[in-house]
């Protein structure tokens, strides 16, 4: 704890001088730090300066490095511990030495390959949350979302073509781990992951490099970019044991992990521990915690070439703050993508549940964790939908989801009909339960505050379970007998 606390003091002064310092203006990761700051302390920087920045930089042509009114290679670090120079390119750091050669042959190019899917990604995330959040600044930043979404497509498109596998996986997790961006860029993460799934699959179950000094080599990290977005994606369950397994296997006795014949590097070890603490209730992160506080540099940062520093300072920390929540509130369901959702309640399908249950019984330590699953109807539903018609009917089913929807730390799903499910984070113990309670004794005073105090309300009737996560299906059917029962013994009218 005090190893996580100092690092983490020290990283984040780092990243708040970066926010304050005139010259950051022209940093394109200054949107990754301004985005950490802002989560990590529940505040909200000002984010104007930026936005009045970037629509004085003329845009070059659509292939140049300043296609963007945004940098997508960047050299202005001069406080750094190696100089970022076109001809000092020998005093680079490198998070894997094997590629120094490319390094020397092409820095520009080489920067840009790993530099280029951080700021797609940090950029088009930060200008959909001002659209979201920010109603006097949503204006300008839609012109700019919008003049750069064609061009972030295309970039987009170039992970497709599986030319350069730890280049396009890493782009993949970069996007998966930013909801909003995804949101808008969803085929062209499906198209990849697809294709090297597809191929991963062919290999046993791993990424293996496609050119040198990679060459048919098993990529521990690129693994581990294309199990968390699968994950998050909800496709191709079956390959994430082997996936998972392999980006685990043999860390490093410093605590980290890092490619075949490789050092540790903070890079790898951040995509490797970032998969198992969200998805492994077993994982123990101290040794990770370690190697990062021994990799720290003075100042503060965590570095692996030099331009992505302030990014990946971020990301450490982010992960160093995520690991002092019990794994329930880490834990990271699936992303919902539209065609799942119900058309009513804009919940999940139950369809979704079946493959939520099914990839839980791939990993054997998620299969076993606990989870706790209500089952929720509306007492009396089709009498109300014969009195007040099928519309209103809708209304109730769409207030219900969204009172569902607040129940924190909890994932629901429309079973079919009136009834849905609640399910709790794995591991999780007796919370969802008081949750739950908490939820229907309130039922009543939100079904009036949306239809009226003269209208009698549809009360909702509640059967919690438990299990193994593993057994899912079973748990819904067991809930499914009970709620029959209950509905035998009961005459429903509305109250």
């Amino acid at each position: 704890m005090k190893d996580r606390e100092r690092i983490l003091e020290r990283a984040e002064r780092a990243l708040a001088q970066h926010a304050m310092d005139a010259g950051s203006i022209e940093d394109p990761l200054l949107p990754a730090t301004l985005r950490y700051l802002d989560a990590a302390h529940a505040s909200r920087r000002d984010r104007s300066a930026i936005l009045r920045w970037w629509p004085t930089q003329a845009p070059g042509g659509t292939r140049s490095e300043r296609r963007f009114r945004w940098d997508v290679v960047w050299d202005g670090y001069p406080s750094r511990r190696r100089t970022w120079a076109r001809n000092e390119a020998q005093e680079r750091t490198l998070w894997r030495p094997r590629e120094n050669g490319e390094l020397e042959q092409d820095p520009t190019g080489f920067s840009e390959r790993l530099l280029l899917p951080i700021v797609l990604t940090e950029t088009l995330e930060f200008l959909e949350e001002i659209v979201a959040d920010e109603p006097a600044l949503a204006g300008e930043a839609i012109r700019l979302r919008d003049e750069a979404l064609p061009l972030m497509e295309d970039d987009f498109a170039g992970f497709v073509g599986a030319a350069d596998p730890w280049r396009d996986t890493f782009a993949l997790w970069q996007l998966t781990r930013h909801p909003r961006a995804l949101e808008r860029l969803d085929p062209l993460a499906i198209a990849t992951a697809t294709r090297y799934a597809t191929r991963a699959r062919r290999e046993g179950g791993i990424v293996r490099g496609v050119r040198f000094p990679f060459y048919e080599a098993p990529l521990r990290s690129a693994s581990a970019h294309l199990a968390g977005a699968l994950w998050t994606l909800g496709i191709y369950p079956t390959l994430l044991p082997d996936l998972i397994g392999f980006a685990a296997d043999e860390q490093h006795p410093d605590g980290g992990w890092g490619d075949p014949d490789q050092p540790s590097d903070v890079m790898t070890t951040l995509a490797v521990a970032d998969l198992l603490s969200h998805l492994d209730p077993s994982f123990d992160p101290e040794p990770v915690v370690h190697f990062f506080a021994q990799h720290q540099e003075p100042a503060g940062w965590w570095r692996a070439l030099d331009p992505e520093t302030p990014w990946l300072t971020a990301e450490v920390c982010r992960w160093l703050r995520a690991i002092d929540m019990p794994f329930a509130a880490r834990f990271r369901w699936p992303r919902l993508a539209k065609w799942q959702r119900d058309r009513k309640t804009q919940l999940p399908l139950f369809a979704f549940y079946q493959d939520l249950a099914r990839v839980a019984a791939e990993l054997e330590d998620l299969g076993q964790a606990h989870v706790e699953v209500a089952f929720i109807d509306l007492v009396g539903f089709g009498d109300w939908n014969k009195t007040y018609g099928q519309e209103s009917g809708d209304q109730v089913l769409a207030v219900l989801a969204e009172a569902l929807r607040a129940i924190p730390d909890s994932l629901v799903v429309r079973d079919g009909g009136d009834e849905f499910l609640v399910i709790g984070a794995p591991t999780g113990r007796d919370v969802l339960a008081g949750r739950m309670e908490t939820f229907v004794r309130t039922w009543p005073d939100r079904f009036r505050a949306a239809f009226g105090a003269d209208i009698a309300v549809v009360p909702a009737r509640m059967t919690i379970l438990d299990g193994r996560m593993d057994a899912a299906l079973e748990i819904r059917e067991q809930a499914g007998i009970e709620v029959g029962r209950q509905k035998l013994q009961a005459v429903e009218r509305p109250a």
